[in-house]
């Protein structure tokens, strides 16, 4: 392998890197997003008293992150 098919190796991996960590960045910025508005629901739930659907909005918060992480490890 000469130099030239080395460097268009290295530019060809780098995008390939760019667009995954994007990608991730992507997800990882929805999660966020979805997590921090599942808990403000959670969290008025509380303010109105409403203990067992804050408990189930909270219960639904951690399956969802459970199926997340199960998508990310795939």
């Amino acid at each position: 392998m000469n130099d030239d098919d080395k460097r268009k190796l290295i530019e060809e991996i780098e995008r390939t890197v760019e667009e995954q960590c994007n990608r991730l960045r992507e997800i990882v910025n929805t999660m966020l997003k979805n997590i921090v508005g599942m808990i403000y629901v959670a969290i008025l739930h509380l303010d109105n008293k409403n203990y067992e659907e804050a408990k189930q909005q909270l219960i639904n918060t951690i399956i969802n992150l459970e199926n997340s992480q199960e998508g990310m490890e795939q």
